[in-house]
C-alpha cells in the first residue's frame, strides 16, 4: 500500500499533535496532584483540552487540500 502525496506530512502532524497532548496531561497530572486533582489542575486540564481542540483546529486548516 502505497501513501499518497503529503499523507505522510499530515500523519506525522497529527500524531505529533496527540502526543503533545498526552505529555501535557502527564505533566498537569504530575504537577497538580496531592492525593487527587486540585482545583488549578481541574482548570489546567480543560485548558490542555482547549488548547488541543484549538491546535487540531489549526493543524486541520494547515493541511486542507
Amino acid at each position: 500500500m502505497e501513501l499518497e502525496e503529503g499523507m505522510l506530512r499530515k500523519v506525522g502532524l497529527s500524531v505529533t499533535v496527540v502526543l503533545v497532548f498526552i505529555a501535557a496531561f502527564v505533566g498537569i497530572g504530575l504537577q497538580f496532584s496531592n492525593d487527587g486533582l486540585s482545583p488549578t489542575g481541574g482548570l489546567a486540564l480543560v485548558a490542555g483540552v482547549v488548547l488541543f481542540i484549538l491546535s487540531f483546529a489549526a493543524v486541520g486548516l494547515l493541511l486542507n487540500d
